[in-house]
C-alpha cells in the first residue's frame, strides 16, 4: 500500500485502501486499492472465492484501473476475468463502496463492498481475528499477511459432528475441490461474516452519541458516479 501523494485530488485519493464484501448471492470478493494517481490511474488487486451458485473458482490478480466522474473501473485489457467485461465501484457511503460488474454475457451482478484506508475499519478482513486477503489465493502456507500488514499465525479449532454430518461435509469439500478442514474453515468464516454485514442491531455507545446524530443529520451527499449509473442503460436493454 503506498499514501496517496500530495497532488492527487480527493476523490481520487478516498479510493484508496481495502475492500471486501458480497458480490452477487454469495460470492466473496475483495478489492485493494494499493496506490492512486493523479491522474485517476490506480493499481489494484482484485480477488473472489469460490461460489457453488454461480460455478466459479477462487482466483486473484493485479491490474490497472481508472477513476474518474466519481466511479473505479476495471475493463478493457486490465480485466483479467475471462466471464467479465467490467467492474465498476462507486461510493455510496464513507467507506462503502457499490459494486457492479457486467458480464460479458450479459448479465449485470452488484453487490456492496465495505472498507477504507485504515484497514481496521473491516474488521472482518483486518485486525486480531483476520481472513486474510491472501488466503484468497494461497492456502500453502500456516502463517500469511494479512491486508493490515502483520503475519498471522492460524490456531486449531476442534468441531464434533456425528458420522452422517461428516460424510455430508467430506462430499461437500470434495465437490468444492478442497480439503475437509479447509471446507469447514471457509464456509464458517463466510457464515460469520455473512452475520456481521447483515447485523440489524448496532449498539452506539453513550460518548459517541452525538456524534451519532450529527453524522446522520448531515446534508445529503450529492454522488456523481451513481447519478452516472442511474443514466446509463442495462446491458440487457442494448
Amino acid at each position: 500500500m503506498e499514501t496517496p501523494a500530495p497532488d492527487v485530488p480527493p476523490e481520487i485519493a478516498r479510493f484508496h485502501g481495502a475492500w471486501i464484501g458480497t458480490w452477487g448471492d454469495d460470492i466473496r470478493t475483495v478489492l485493494v486499492v494499493e496506490r492512486v494517481k493523479a491522474d485517476g490511474r490506480a493499481d489494484v488487486i482484485f480477488a473472489h472465492g469460490d461460489s457453488a451458485c454461480y460455478g466459479t473458482y477462487r482466483e486473484w490478480w493485479r491490474a490497472e484501473a481508472k477513476i474518474a466522474d466519481g466511479v473505479l473501473t476495471i475493463a478493457g485489457k486490465a480485466m483479467l476475468t475471462e466471464w467479465l467485461r467490467s467492474l465498476q465501484y462507486a461510493f455510496d457511503g464513507p467507506d462503502r463502496l457499490f459494486q457492479t460488474s457486467t458480464h460479458h454475457s450479459g448479465g449485470v451482478v452488484s453487490g456492496t463492498v465495505l472498507g477504507g484506508r485504515d484497514a481496521a475499519i473491516i474488521g472482518i478482513a483486518c485486525g486480531t481475528r483476520c481472513m486474510p486477503l491472501s488466503y484468497v489465493y494461497d492456502r500453502r502456507h500456516s502463517t500469511i499477511e494479512s491486508i493490515g500488514g502483520g503475519a498471522v499465525t492460524t490456531l486449531v479449532l476442534s468441531v464434533r459432528v456425528n458420522e452422517e454430518e461428516r460424510a455430508l461435509l467430506e462430499a461437500a469439500s470434495s465437490l468444492a475441490r478442497t480439503s475437509l478442514s479447509d471446507f469447514v474453515r471457509r464456509k464458517a468464516l463466510e457464515a460469520a461474516e455473512a452475520d456481521i454485514l447483515e447485523r440489524r442491531i448496532v449498539t452506539i455507545p453513550a460518548k459517541d452519541w452525538e456524534a451519532f446524530e450529527a453524522w446522520a443529520n448531515r446534508p445529503p451527499e450529492e454522488i456523481a458516479g451513481l447519478k452516472d449509473l442511474a443514466r446509463m442503460t442495462p446491458t440487457w436493454q442494448k
